[in-house]
């Protein structure tokens, strides 16, 4: 429930923002990204698209986490060699939602699909590459806000450090998706096709 409202509260900040600051609702509407782009269907398929043309980048943060691992692995060991003791294997922390869906039946997996595929993607776009990202853009270049933006992305996460380089991956894979659109329906297209698959195969593998 704690993480449930660390995510929505900010959002419903964010969403009051726009009185502070003079816009109207259309305008703020439109900054976000909180538009249908080019068509409902054209931004589905180019959520899809998408997608698929960021898996180069999250490749590329989870062989850095796999190293990462890997190094916090050898350094453990050899600490615990000179220590006289067994080593203890390190690996990222793997996320609640695991453990929800290997304990519970198929409603709890519905529910677990409903949250990561749906509520996850509609609320962290809309606060990271629609509020935060955006907001840097206006000063920063764009690997900066999207790399700053994506280093907290997988920082609120609780995988843990060793996530932080895949996590981060693929918060700049979202915002890539955001920046091609200048819509959010995209990026939370692919953001629910990469929970909604985790999910999926998690499910089907018990």
């Amino acid at each position: 429930a704690g993480g449930v409202v660390l995510m929505v509260v900010p959002v419903l900040l964010g969403l009051g923002w726009y009185r502070v600051r003079g816009f109207t609702w259309p305008e703020f509407r439109h900054l976000l990204g909180w538009t249908r782009g080019k068509g409902w269907w054209r931004e589905i398929a180019a959520g899809l698209v998408g997608y698929v043309g960021m898996l180069p980048i999250v490749v590329i943060g989870i062989t850095a986490t796999w190293l990462l691992t890997l190094l916090v692995g050898e350094v453990s060991a050899m600490r615990a060699e000179a220590a006289g003791e067994l080593p203890t294997p390190q690996a990222p922390v793997t996320h609640p939602v695991v453990g929800w869906v290997m304990q519970g039946g198929w409603i709890m997996k519905l529910i677990v699909l409903a949250l990561a595929a749906v509520f996850a993607p509609v609320v962290e776009e809309t606060f990271f590459r629609g509020a935060f990202h955006r907001g840097l853009r206006a000063n920063w270049r764009f690997l900066g806000s999207a790399a700053t933006a994506g280093v907290i992305f997988a920082l609120l996460h609780p995988q843990g450090w060793l996530a932080v380089p895949a996590l981060t991956a693929m918060g700049i894979g979202f915002a890539l998706i955001r920046e091609w659109r200048d819509s959010l329906v995209a990026p939370m297209v692919a953001h629910a096709i990469n929970n909604g698959l985790i999910v999926g195969l998690i499910s089907l593998a018990l």
